[in-house]
Formats: C-alpha cells, structure tokens, sequence
C-alpha cells in the first residue's frame, strides 16, 4: 500500500472509537483525527531507518517494525509510562492530557498501526504471528499479482488505494460541509476516478502476461533461493557459482517458458510507437521482444536485469543501478562484448535457445528474439496486438533484406 494508509487509519478509528471520541471535546477530536493520519503512516518510518543503516528499502515489510506484536509492546509501555507520570503533571498539562483525551489517544496509536499492517498484508507478506512463527501472510498479493513490467501504481492494488482515499475524502466532506449541490458534485468528482482506475486496473491485469514474484522449481515462492542476504531480483548470480544468470541457464527450461508466455495470447507493445493505444499498452505492461526472453528467465529464477545492470554501470554507460537503460540493446551488448555472436543466414536452423538480433547497416538492434523448434522463433513484431508464434521468415519479411541478423552460438 502507499496512498490509502493514513486515510483508512483516519476511518477505522473514527468508526472503531465512535463512542469514546463523541464524548471528547472538539479541539481532542481534531487533534485525534490528525495522530489517526499521523499513525497511519509510522510503520513506514522503518525506510528511512533502512536507508540510513545501509540497508535496502524494499526489506521493510520483512523486518520486527512491520509486525503487531512491535505496535502492540509500544501501546503497553506508553501505557504504562503515562501510568507512571502522570502524578506529577502540572495543573495545565493535566488538563490538556486527561485520562480520557490519552485513552483515546494510545488507542488510536495501536488502531492506526494495526491497520497498516492489515492494509499491507492486502498487497504485500507480513511477519503476522511473529515471534511465534517468522512465516509471511499475505491475502491478494498473490492473486492479483502485478505485471513485472508495468509496476505497483498500475496495478489492481493501486486502484483499490485510490478508491479507498475517494471515500476518506468523501467521508471528511460529509463531516465539514452541509448537504448541498455542490457537495454531491464533490461526491462524485472524488469517487468517479477510483472507481475508474480500479475498473481499467483489472481490464489491463485480466490482458497483460502477470507475474513478478520469485518462485523455486517446486512453485513456492523464494526471492532469495540461495540465501546469501541478496533478494534475487537483485541478484547477478543466483546460485553464487561464479557464472551470470544469463549464461548460467539451462536451455531445456527456458524454451518451454517462452512458449508457455507466447501460449498466453497476452498484450504485446510497440516501445517505438507514439500512438497512444501502443504507449499506453506499454505502459501497461505489454510484452516486447526483451520482455518475452526477460520474463521467461525471471520464470525460472534468473533475472536478466541485475546482469546487464552490473555491466553497464563497468563500463560507464549508467552511473547507478537505478539508472534507465535500453535493455534490448545492453543485451545484445552484452553477448557482443562475449564474442559469442555470429552471422545467422535464413536458411540455417538455429539450435533451439539461441538468441538472435535484427541490426541495420549502422548495427542498430531492431528486433530479437529466441530460436524455438522447426524455424519457429520467440519475438514480437511492431504490428502484433497479442503474444504469437512467428518463423524467422516473417521476421526478415517485415525488415527486409537490407538487415542483418546475428546469433549466439
């Protein structure tokens, strides 16, 4: 989750403490709504601890601070502690923290930071039971898996976030303002886009080719398989044998994967089309050529991203891992830099798993692709609308005779 946590913390409590809160006066009231906001964003200050430790960020769901028993102990020591001090408060510091303005308040602490944590299990694996079991839970991050290429805010979850925050909103202009034309108008200019996005969030998941997560061969997912510290995303080589991900591969699985996402009959993309249906489909997560080969290595645990990342940040062509890159081109790049290429005339069989390029008369890469079986090839042409089988007689139909095509041999 990233927008939705303060607002669904914000009306959980309101609609948990209803009773204890109506009995506050009205200056407590604003103030409990704003520590509800405030509240429902404190398990993520576990980022910033990361990033100062040295640690990456995306670990923060995995760690004690996104658990309740975490939220649960704070809640009881400040009890406590206000138990304890609350004997020598002043006249004025009495009266502005009373025993039912702190109830309210402690309890909206442990409200808000539950609800984080329930909100998260929604998208992401929370130490839920911890520390009676270490074991993650999750309820739809499965289910809806996002697109490995189209990313979080894209996703189903997102537009779930962003309807949930309509309705905080909504919720704060019933409490604030009367019944009027305007305010149904409001109404509706708050929920119309959520309920939009959601709606076109799940048309594009039910479209594109959805899966990002990590699995070992048995299916269960593991996004660090050789358990070295370095979630494998991330990770060069997975297996620490000395050999890359991209040459570390065994042809025989990565061929039916290939065909498996092609069977898929998903989206395809044009990354180089400025029409606006291909830019949003790319966007979206539609397959190109590189995404079709990278997707079916990630399938069998074997990310291509940090191989080629690692390379170019050597020699110079990015400056840090974050850096955006021509993906298709690094990897033609990289087995360039290998000498591992050759020419590939058209009425030769390739061996099934080569990879081959499609280069102009200046060794622009237009195209790629992998060698299936009887001269059948994995790719994408520009004018594929869904993932299909091509020879590699089409491919040179749609470029012509002037291209050249390269192999790995």
């Amino acid at each position: 989750m990233f927008l939705a946590h303060a607002p669904i913390s914000f009306l959980g409590n309101e609609l948990i403490q209803k009773k204890a809160i109506s009995k506050l006066k009205q200056n407590e009231k604003v103030l409990i709504g704003i520590a509800a906001l405030l509240f429902g964003i404190i398990p993520d200050i576990d980022i910033l601890v990361l990033i100062g430790s040295g640690l990456p960020s995306f670990i923060h769901h995995t760690v004690i601070s996104h658990t309740p028993i975490f939220y649960i102990g704070l809640w009881l020591f400040m009890k406590l502690i206000y138990k304890i001090v609350q004997r020598w408060f002043s006249k004025p510091v009495e009266k502005f923290l009373n025993p039912e303005f702190v109830n309210v308040l402690l309890n909206t602490f442990l409200i808000a930071t539950l609800l984080h944590l329930l909100m998260d299990i929604f998208a992401e694996d929370i130490m839920l039971l911890y520390p009676f079991t270490t074991q993650n839970f999750t309820i739809f991050k499965y289910a809806f898996e996002p697109n490995m290429f189209g990313g979080y805010f894209l996703s189903i979850t997102f537009g779930i976030e962003i309807l949930l925050t309509g309705v905080f909103f909504v919720y704060l202009l019933n409490r604030l303002i009367k019944k009027s034309s305007f305010h149904t108008i409001m109404n509706v200019f708050y929920l119309i886009p959520g309920i939009f996005l959601l709606g076109f969030s799940a048309y594009t998941h039910f479209n594109t080719y959805n899966r990002s997560i990590l699995r070992d061969i048995n299916g269960k997912v593991n996004v660090d398989i050789d358990t070295d510290g370095v979630f494998d995303t991330y990770d060069m080589d997975i297996d620490n044998d000395g050999k890359d991900n991209i040459l570390d591969i065994d042809l025989k699985n990565l061929v039916p994967q290939v065909k498996t996402i092609i069977e898929s009959g998903k989206w395809t993309a044009d990354s180089e089309s400025t029409k606006l249906g291909d830019e949003f489909k790319y966007a979206y997560g539609g397959m190109t050529s590189f995404r079709l080969i990278s997707q079916a290595y990630f399938n069998i645990h074997s990310p291509i991203p940090p191989v080629l990342k690692d390379m170019l940040m050597k020699d110079g062509s990015i400056d840090s891992y974050y850096s955006e890159y021509d993906a298709q081109d690094a990897f033609y790049k990289y087995f360039n830099y290998r000498k591992l290429l050759k020419a590939l005339k058209l009425d030769t069989v390739s061996a099934q798993g080569a990879m081959f390029f499609v280069l102009d008369d200046k060794d622009t890469v237009l195209n790629m692709g992998i060698a299936l079986e009887n001269n059948n090839v994995g790719t994408v042409l520009p004018y594929d609308t869904n993932l299909k089988t091509h020879t590699l007689q089409e491919v040179t139909n749609y470029y012509g005779g002037d291209v050249k095509l390269m192999t790995t041999e």
